[in-house]
């Protein structure tokens, strides 16, 4: 996909409402029972006493004409929460609903099914509701084309991308949180002016598609585990120590304060810690025999190495603590070989708004940029799986070699370490 296209797929208006769910207007009868039966069983694992059942309502695109494959089910539990007669009625059943969600993988003609306890007395501002206790439109959508401007929903949806992905190399739990509120508030104030095609909502059905919220929300319990864990240990592992000094920047020789060193940065400890972790259950993998998995184990680590800060001075200690644990285990390659040149600012917001998914070449300012993500597809094939490495290197040479064999300005990877994109950069 090109960086333009990022509306293609996430974005569509249909003639008809989705006909593997909808006999013309009315809802299918298959579709309609099993829904049904997931909201009875919704309803049993609420276990509230008396639960008073005001309706179950269908909401979202599939009860509209913009229904994409990412499209929901939108199932609504609607009760009286005065009924409770509580304090905490919104936050349990948020709960509820979350563990629910979390735990359940229900789809009906592919599509996933979400769950909601709403308020009767709750206002919402779907186009399309229909009741599937009463088989009966509360409220049908309208057919009428919507004006989309997809260069503002592309630069939207890619603005957002940009700040998920800084908020995830090196923002802190309140720094994501506050850009989760950002989004949110900024996706209601698009709803409450412009409806479900405004450039707001839009741009944030693009970023909740790719996987970019979901990465965010794990991103930030990731982190606030990190900041409430204790290692005793980590004080008195003179490896760990090493990799932490690396990983700071600090002077090789520098003596190693674990206090210290967690104040100023809360993940570096973390970060030494998870390469430890990874080169002990290598060790342990090559004792029990197992190659193929040592080597996976290894290659993953290797991928999570690139692009982490101070990597030149990371990956010699790395290296030495492969050999000398166990030597058995696969040779460790080197790394890749990536571009140290100063790229122009413009470019670096390309980059960074870059997706797994994005694969083509685009001028940005005095600048050619080429560029490949490489999703879970990608990197299922055997050649990526037997040596990472080679493919990204043979990805620049096919990028130079349109470029007719100039030599890029810089090169190097981009994005999170299990979906990298690799580029380079050619002054025109």
């Amino acid at each position: 996909m090109r960086a333009k296209d990022l509306t293609r797929g996430s974005i569509a208006y249909h003639d008809t409402l989705n006909q593997d769910v909808w006999d013309r207007s009315e809802l299918r009868v298959d579709v309609r029972y099993k829904l049904l039966e997931i909201a009875k069983r919704f309803v049993e694992y609420l276990d509230v006493p008396n639960f008073k059942l005001v309706d179950v309502i269908l909401r979202g695109s599939l009860v509209n004409y913009n229904y994409t494959q990412y499209s929901d089910f939108d199932l609504h539990i609607v009760t009286d929460y005065a009924a409770l007669d509580c304090d905490i009625t919104e936050a349990f059943y948020l709960a509820k609903k979350k563990i629910w969600n979390n735990e359940h993988d229900i789809t009906i003609k592919g599509h996933e099914v979400e769950l909601y306890v709403e308020d009767k007395d709750e206002q919402n501002v779907s186009e399309g509701m229909y009741s599937v206790l009463d088989n009966t439109w509360h409220k049908r959508p309208k057919y009428q084309q919507p004006d989309i401007d997809d260069r503002a929903v592309n630069s939207k949806a890619r603005d957002l991308m940009t700040q998920i992905n800084r908020a995830v190399k090196t923002g802190s739990v309140e720094d994501i949180t506050r850009l989760q509120d950002k989004i949110r508030n900024m996706r209601q104030a698009g709803l409450a002016a412009g409806g479900e095609f405004s450039t707001e909502n839009l741009a944030f059905k693009i970023i909740r598609n790719k996987g970019y919220l979901d990465r965010l929300y794990k991103n930030k319990n990731s982190k606030f585990d990190q900041e409430l864990s204790l290692d005793e240990g980590i004080k008195q592992n003179t490896a760990v120590a090493a990799l932490v000094a690396a990983l700071s920047g600090a002077p090789a020789a520098a003596d190693f304060n674990y206090p210290n060193t967690q104040a100023q940065d809360p993940n570096v400890a973390q970060n030494a810690l998870i390469i430890i972790r990874s080169i002990n259950k290598m060790k342990n993998y090559g004792q029990a025999g197992l190659e193929a998995e040592a080597r996976q184990e290894l290659n993953n680590l290797m991928r999570s190495l690139q692009g982490m800060p101070n990597q030149s001075r990371v990956y010699p200690i790395v290296k030495d603590l492969i050999q000398n644990q166990d030597e058995q285990l696969p040779p460790l390659q080197e790394p890749v070989n990536e571009s140290s040149a100063q790229l122009d600012p413009e470019v670096e917001d390309f980059l960074e708004g870059l997706t797994p998914d994005d694969v083509g070449v685009d001028e940005v300012g005095d600048y050619i940029v080429h560029y490949e993500g490489f999703t879970d597809q990608c990197q299922d094939s055997e050649e990526y799986q037997d040596d990472p490495e080679a493919v990204f290197n043979d990805v620049w040479s096919d990028f130079k070699r349109r470029m007719g064999d100039k030599d890029p300005i810089n090169y190097g990877i981009v994005g999170e370490h299990d979906y990298p994109i690799v580029y380079s950069v050619f002054r025109r």
